[in-house]
């Protein structure tokens, strides 16, 4: 996890998403604002957790659990939509309102915390298991395009934590948003498989492993993947046209 090299590692794997439609769909939508500014640093927190005094297991047991990559705004009121209570994103207190914080939606400056070198088969499978260390979503550039798009939506000030009743593995509603996205660019890159959820790299099921059958799922509910493409559709109307051109076995964006 060193930083040697981390500006040239990170600039090639933004050349990387910027050669795909889906990746030029959401960098052009940060680039449409531009009052806000997102900056890309490498992730330290294992290194900043580490003592002196630690032993070996202790270390290592530091790292895997500061095994991460994060997005996050540097004003949350801003981040979040106008009149919706800021919620916490992460952690086990996800979903809950922070504090009595209010958004205004105007949006905020982002930072994104991502080390390429941390993305390798053997650290992941080190820190996530061996079913995890190349399942699908688990890629360098999958990484930091999943973080971008949490960024995006800070940025946009649409970004809200509300919890997935229809489907707890996802967490919430920004982790969807990032995995439904990223799992667009991978099947424009023809690779094999589909992220299932925000739980780990596990492939998507085969009750939702097209479009259509995604879309569909339980779209009827009070919460579900039409709903929530829908809510991404009225936040960020010119993203969702550009998603819509990907030619790409699975995407949802072109039944929205």
């Amino acid at each position: 996890m060193s930083i040697d090299g981390y500006y040239t590692d990170t600039m090639l794997l933004l050349s990387k998403l910027r050669w795909k439609w889906t990746g030029w769909a959401v960098f052009t939508e940060i680039w449409r604002k531009k009052n806000k500014k997102m900056r890309i640093q490498p992730y330290n927190k294992g290194f900043e957790s580490l003592l002196p005094t630690d032993t070996q297991q202790q270390a290592i047991q530091k790292l895997q659990q500061n095994f991460n990559a994060t997005a996050g705004a540097t004003n949350w009121s801003n981040a979040t939509p106008k009149g919706q209570t800021v919620l916490i994103c992460g952690g086990p207190n996800q979903g809950q309102q922070n504090g009595t914080l209010v958004g205004d939606g105007t949006g905020s400056d982002v930072v994104v915390s991502f080390s390429p070198a941390m993305w390798v088969p053997g650290d992941v499978k080190a820190a996530f298991g061996a079913a995890n260390a190349s399942g699908p979503g688990v890629g360098k550039d999958e990484i930091l395009l999943h973080e971008m798009i949490h960024g995006m939506r800070q940025m946009g000030g649409t970004a809200r934590c509300a919890l997935v009743p229809d489907n707890p593995g996802m967490d919430t509603v920004e982790e969807f948003m990032a995995i439904v996205i990223s799992n667009v660019y991978r099947s424009e890159m023809n690779l094999p498989g589909l992220r299932a959820d925000h739980w780990g790299f596990a492939p998507l099921g085969d009750n939702q492993n097209t479009s259509e059958k995604f879309v569909n799922f339980n779209k009827d509910g009070a919460t579900s993947n039409y709903k929530r493409l829908q809510q991404l559709k009225t936040e960020h109307p010119e993203l969702c046209i550009n998603l819509k051109k990907v030619q790409a076995s699975f995407n949802p964006f072109q039944l929205i």
